[in-house]
């Protein structure tokens, strides 16, 4: 063996474990943290699926999903979803897509969350794996824009921890935010969300997320389901911490004092 030759094979001995040491880092980094580990801790409610994709696979399994593919009854499915689809033609030119591409648009977790925002009313949050199909996500926020500038309202952007936000304002100041990332949407209903959000996540160990509130972990330890079959959808509420930030002004925070003389300030959702 020359000098050449071996000098070519040692490299490749370094270079090939380093492009797959890099490579596997690349993918860990492009899988982000689930919704409850990005959520701020002192998250009032949410609503979650963990995979849209997996859970239609999954109801497909179910009797009651069996029977919709059954010979007899498949026909009328059919007939039923092409009269929803006659409809949709109605608004399609306004939404921007056809009933068949919206309804792919969830391709992993979807959650829905009501935050504390402060001093505020509570703030609401949706979050919605779309993968590929941001495309779609585009088209649609383009005609929704679209009608906003010609009501009245406005768009801006900014950059917040190195992602571009859109942040939508209606004629009467309901504002809107949306952020896309990894390719998931985000959409709320305040600014003041984005950062501590994006931080974690980062993983920033500095931010407290809902996986650090010890009473969702009290109960989600009693929803685990199964080792080999998770539940596809779960659900959270706080209710004193709800009625706190609700009905904290008024006569209803005359009750809120009596919350922990009767030992209620420890329900749990």
């Amino acid at each position: 063996m020359n000098k050449q030759s071996w000098q070519a094979r040692y490299s490749n001995l370094i270079v090939l474990p380093l492009v797959l040491v890099a490579s596997l880092a690349s993918l860990a980094q492009a899988e982000r943290a689930v919704a409850p580990k990005i959520l701020p801790e002192g998250t009032l409610a949410y609503v979650r699926i963990s995979d849209v994709q997996d859970l239609v696979a999954k109801f497909k399994e179910t009797a009651t999903g069996k029977m919709f593919q059954d010979q007899n009854i498949a026909p009328l499915v059919t007939q039923l979803y092409g009269s929803v689809e006659e409809q949709w033609k109605q608004i399609e030119d306004h939404v921007g897509l056809p009933l068949s591409d919206l309804l792919k648009i969830p391709q992993g977790e979807v959650c829905f969350a009501v935050v504390p925002n402060g001093d505020g009313p509570p703030a609401m949050l949706l979050l919605v794996d779309v993968k590929d199909k941001i495309i779609s996500i585009n088209k649609l926020l383009e005609k929704g824009e679209a009608l906003l500038t010609d009501n009245g309202g406005t768009k801006t952007s900014e950059v917040i921890e190195d992602v571009k936000v859109n942040i939508y304002t209606g004629p009467g100041g309901q504002s809107a935010v949306k952020f896309d990332k990894d390719g998931t949407v985000v959409i709320t209903t305040s600014k003041d969300l984005v950062k501590p959000l994006l931080l974690a996540w980062t993983g920033n160990a500095e931010v407290k997320s809902l996986a650090d509130n010890a009473k969702f972990n009290s109960i989600m330890s009693r929803c685990g389901g199964s080792k080999d079959e998770r539940p596809q959808v779960t659900f959270y509420a706080d209710p004193v911490e709800i009625a706190r930030k609700v009905l904290a002004s008024g006569p209803a925070s005359l009750a809120l004092a009596f919350f922990q003389p009767l030992g209620l300030d420890g329900v749990k959702g």
